[in-house]
């Protein structure tokens, strides 16, 4: 995983455990995302969470929320 990565796609990034938690996303938008390999977590501002996986989606609008990725990367872990 490039350590870029975490500019390009804050929260996306394996996750370091002595790191706070990011902060809650909120825009007056329609979000919408797509797993495409391994596992998110979306959580909620209410403390509701769902872990996602390889196929799974999600849409949010103008709710608080953020995602991080539970597991470290590595092509091994890929889906095929």
């Amino acid at each position: 995983m490039r350590e870029s990565m975490r500019w390009e796609m804050p929260g996306m990034a394996p996750e370091d455990p002595a790191a706070a938690p990011p902060a809650f996303l909120h825009a007056p938008t329609l979000d919408v995302g797509l797993v495409l390999s391994g596992q998110i977590v979306l959580e909620m501002e209410d403390g509701t969470a769902a872990e996602l996986s390889t196929g799974q989606a999600f849409a949010q609008r103008s709710t608080p929320h953020r995602w991080r990725a539970p597991h470290p990367w590595t092509p091994s872990s890929r889906s095929s």
